[in-house]
């Protein structure tokens, strides 16, 4: 059981740096169609830096932190399972073996 915890982990871990990647990218994208619509009057008051500052931290902030909470979410709710599958076939031999 301990080794396809590994594994599974590993293997979560992989799947979480790639959809991150593509979450921040997403975002990036998104943000930047936004600005390229604004008006110019937008641009008169908004500095360079400001706008710059939101492409590159603020998304990188928001994405990692998306994905860590459901990184988190969903290694509790695979612990669980794996608790409740060890627990049940524990069970099974216990009763089965009572009854013979």
């Amino acid at each position: 059981m301990f080794q396809f915890s590994i594994i599974t982990s590993g293997v979560r871990g992989f799947i979480f740096s790639i959809s991150t990647t593509n979450l921040k990218q997403r975002i990036r994208n998104l943000f930047f169609t936004r600005i390229i619509n604004q008006d110019i009057e937008f641009f008169d008051q908004t500095k360079t830096g400001d706008i710059t500052s939101r492409l590159s931290s603020d998304i990188t902030t928001v994405g990692e932190a998306i994905s860590l909470n459901l990184n988190v979410f969903l290694r509790n709710g695979v612990q669980i399972s794996e608790y409740f599958i060890d627990k049940m076939s524990n069970d099974r031999d216990i009763y089965s073996s009572s009854f013979f």
